[in-house]
């Protein structure tokens, strides 16, 4: 993958001038995102053109604990061969990336 390849940044659904139901906090989609006691922000989406893409979405869990998913989709190496070791790759680097950033959630501001 080119590091110099531009990266796009956008939410996958545009915003709407809407009032929030009573108890959304102001970030929540308040739509059919919600539901079983949890708010669902819209999602953002980060894309290299044709290489891959990362969508990232802010919930608020029914048990008051906030977290983040991240859903990826990154195009592998062409062969068997190739895309194993591509995949080694990403493998090692999500991993650095997780620990840094739980590590970071501790760190008190």
């Amino acid at each position: 993958m080119n590091a110099l390849a531009p990266i796009r940044h956008r939410s996958l659904h545009p915003r709407l001038a809407r009032r929030r139901p009573a108890g959304h906090p102001d970030w929540c989609a308040a739509d059919h995102r919600c539901g079983l006691g949890e708010h669902r922000a819209e999602p953002v989406t980060l894309t290299v053109p044709g290489r891959g893409v990362v969508v990232l979405t802010r919930v608020l869990a029914a048990d008051g604990r906030q977290h983040v998913e991240i859903r990826t989709d990154v195009a592998l190496a062409a062969g068997d061969g190739a895309a194993r070791a591509h995949l080694t790759h990403i493998l090692i680097e999500l991993e650095g990336h997780l620990r840094r950033v739980v590590r970071q959630s501790h760190v008190r501001t």
